[in-house]
């Protein structure tokens, strides 16, 4: 399903400014659990044009609670967040 979204908002650049001005902030809970399409599906919506290339992204987790691998999470995507 994130794929399905990924797409249709790269498709529709007007899409994409609604769930952008929608969304302001974005905080991520649990951030060593994400998989590569949460972590881009968050970076897309924070990347508003008002940001100025500064996203409004939080993230919050804990390297030693990893426990999804299975599901497709990476712990990478927290141990290279900026």
């Amino acid at each position: 399903m994130l794929v399905e979204v990924l797409e249709q908002l790269e498709k529709n650049p007007d899409r994409l400014a609604d769930v952008q001005e929608r969304f302001l902030h974005v905080l991520i809970d649990e951030f060593q659990d994400t998989n590569a399409a949460q972590l881009r599906l968050s970076h897309m919506i924070a990347d508003h044009f008002a940001a100025n290339n500064r996203p409004n992204i939080m993230a919050v987790g804990d390297d030693d609670q990893s426990i999804f691998a299975f599901n497709g999470a990476e712990l990478n995507n927290m141990l290279h967040f900026q």
